[in-house]
């Protein structure tokens, strides 16, 4: 079975407080597979998965343990928003919104 697979390059700005006074900034480059029409559920989880090992860094690197998570939960909260919204796929929008409580724009305008 031939399927299409379209690839989401996605790049984030990855901020970690490295002092009090100084930041670092990484820029984050991630690629998610997305498959039209696959299982909406499973796309979502391997988006999940994709974004969580692209974000990944070390607590020296963010200035802490408190500084890591909060750096890491942003990136991959920015990573998936981004990578959702590419596919323009109603039913992983309309997960994303569920799951997020952010409804995106073209969500709106599709439920209207």
């Amino acid at each position: 079975m031939n399927r299409f697979i379209q690839s989401i390059v996605l790049a984030t700005s990855l901020t970690a407080v490295a002092t009090a006074s100084a930041q670092s900034s990484d820029t984050v480059v991630a690629t998610f597979a997305y498959s039209p029409g696959h299982n909406t559920e499973s796309t979502y989880a391997q988006f999940e998965v994709t974004a969580r090992r692209a974000c990944a860094i070390t607590h020296s690197q963010a200035g802490g343990f408190s500084a890591k998570w909060q750096a890491e939960r942003t990136c991959r909260a920015d990573l998936v928003d981004r990578a959702v919204r590419a596919t323009q796929d109603i039913d992983l929008l309309s997960l994303h919104a569920e799951r997020t409580g952010k409804s995106t724009p073209r969500l709106l305008a599709v439920q209207r």
